[in-house]
């Protein structure tokens, strides 16, 4: 029970615990899917194009690494708006909560 004793008010918790469970529920939904599909799809095109030309299929691969980084890149940007997110729903749920306990 002390985790909860860091927040400040109780909208910070109610919010906190939404989004953990909406983000729980959304990667169990449909990403787990998607992921396998994808997969799926680039392991098949990957035995396609060896088959077909192995030398366009090597110099596809070496592209990668970058796409890997610019996707890394992206969600470490995605990471830090979702928690500017977080933060404002958070004040946003602790005034509506003061306001709601005053009438």
């Amino acid at each position: 029970m002390s985790f909860f004793d860091t927040y400040g008010n109780n909208g910070d918790i109610v919010s906190q615990v939404l989004s953990d469970v909406l983000l729980i529920q959304s990667a169990l939904s449909e990403k787990v899917g998607n992921y396998i599909h994808n997969m799926a799809t680039f392991f098949g095109g990957l035995v396609i194009g060896l088959v077909n030309c192995w030398q366009i299929a090597l110099l596809t691969l070496a592209t990668g690494p970058f796409i890997v980084a610019a996707g890394g890149i992206s969600n470490i940007f995605l990471h830090r708006l979702a928690e500017n997110i977080q933060d404002a729903y958070g004040e946003a749920a602790s005034i509506a909560e003061q306001t709601y306990t005053l009438r």
